[in-house]
This record gives structure tokens, sequence and C-alpha cells, in this order.
């Protein structure tokens, strides 16, 4: 199962959103200042992948991005228009070096055809993730979690509405020499798209270019100022088009946990 690469929604600055709402949604939304975990709930054509992550110390939300509460570390190529552009280099003198996972005792997520519990692996380092093959998060559906917690991380629990399945086309196929526009019927329920394009070269480093999009428009052009940044061919083009919604759980103390339920669909192209 593809792992998504985690970007940022929003403007572009998730901690000003949570930040700003906290103080103008009617002052009664808890602040959160830091991430100190993350819940998936990620539905593909092909199949669902579930997993959870804590982290200690947490990470100031400034420094997240997307759906994660991992510090964004790789270098920042482009940021405007609703997008991101980072470069996946080598990193020298520990300057990726992440908060490694910590046990925040037994999960379990509910509202799913099945109940779904996942437990901290001494041995793995980290928690079991669930791969099932085709479909198994309902749209439209309340997806629920329930953390029993431990010393290290609070008891909590949070909820997130599952988006619905979609077909998005895109013309990729046909290279990216005259741009890169993608279609889908839109829901106008809510939900975010998000357009992601990797592109892994033959040599040299991988880049990775994040959109977030209006999902109501159903149409998108990535910028062609994106597209001149990636490295050229031989390369391998991967497309992930994704619609989700994100929830920030707060915990106490300014912690909170990042929940993530989205539906995507994923393509690839060879250019030598």
């Amino acid at each position: 199962m593809v792992d998504t690469v985690r970007m940022r929604p929003c403007n572009q600055n998730l901690g000003l959103c949570v930040l700003l709402c906290a103080g103008a949604c009617g002052g009664s939304a808890p602040v959160i200042d830091r991430r100190i975990g993350e819940v998936h709930m990620h539905q593909y054509d092909t199949g669902a992948h579930l997993s959870v992550l804590f982290i200690a110390p947490g990470t100031p939300i400034a420094r997240t991005s997307y759906d994660s509460a991992l510090p964004s570390v790789q270098p920042l190529l482009y940021d405007a228009e609703g997008c991101t552009v980072y470069s996946l280099s080598s990193c020298e003198n520990g300057g990726c070096k992440v908060p490694d996972p910590i046990d925040g005792g037994p999960v379990a997520l509910d509202g799913l055809p099945r109940a779904v519990n996942l437990s901290f692996d001494e041995q793995l380092g980290g928690y079991d993730d669930l791969t099932v093959d085709g479909p198994f998060l309902p749209g439209g559906m309340k997806a629920s979690i329930v953390a029993v917690g431990n010393a290290k991380v609070p008891a909590f629990t949070g909820h997130v509405q599952l988006p619905m399945p979609f077909s998005p086309t895109s013309t990729l196929q046909s290279g990216i020499g005259s741009g890169l526009e993608i279609g889908w019927s839109p829901t106008k329920d809510g939900s975010i798209v998000q357009v992601l394009l990797s592109s892994v070269p033959m040599a040299g480093y991988s880049m990775v270019a994040t959109c977030t999009v209006d999902e109501t428009t159903g149409r998108y052009r990535v910028p062609d100022a994106i597209l001149a940044l990636l490295p050229p061919a031989p390369r391998q083009l991967q497309l992930e088009i994704t619609r989700y919604r994100l929830v920030d759980i707060p915990v106490g103390d300014g912690a909170g946990v990042v929940m993530h339920g989205g539906y995507s669909v994923l393509s690839a192209l060879s250019e030598p």
C-alpha cells in the first residue's frame, strides 16, 4: 500500500488555522499548539490502510503539515497558489531526525464494517497497521476513535466523517509537457481535494508537489511553474488524488491528535 506524503492544507499554514479558530470561533475551541499523534483511515481504489502514531515530545503545530504529527524536515522549493514542492534530498548531520514512536495505549476505531483495534508492537517499534483489500471504509459514515491512553498519552475520543469515493480523471498518461489537468464530480459536502505529484528520476533526488484544491470546483490544473521544478526524464511520475477530511482532536494541555479520513486514486507514468 502506498503511504501518502504529508503536506499542507488550509492556505499552507495549519498551525495558524487552528490557533485562529480557537480565538475566533466563539472562543470555545481549545487551543492546540502541538501535535502528539496521528490517526489515518485511507481508502484507495484497491484497498484500505489504517494506522496510528504517537510521538514524544510533540511537534509545534506550525512545524507540522497536512495529516502528520512529525515535523516537516525536507527542503521546501515552492510555496504559493495553495501548493508546495519539496525536495526529498538526503539527510546530512542528522537534519532529518524526527521523534521516535511511543506506546500511547490501545486504540479502537469504530463506525466501520467491523471494529478495528490497534496496539503498539514493541518488536516493531510502532503500532500494527491494518491493510484490507478492496472497499472497507464506507463513504459518508462517521468513524470514531477511542484511545484508552496511558502515562504518556491521555485518553481521548474523536470522530471524522469519511469522504465519499470518487473517480477523478487526469491527463497524466498524455505526459505533462502541455500541463497536467485533473477533473472529478464534486459532492460539495465540505471535503477537500489534494493533488500530489511525485517525480522519481533515474538519478538524483526525488521531488514531491502537493496542491490543496477546492472540492466544489470539480477541476484543477497544476501550475506550470511547479512542473518546471520537477527533475527531467528519465523519471517516473506518480499521481495521487485524494478527497479527504482532517480533524484535530484536543487531548489537553495544548496537545492534539490529527485524524484523517480520505479516499485516494493512484496512477503512474514512466517517461524514458
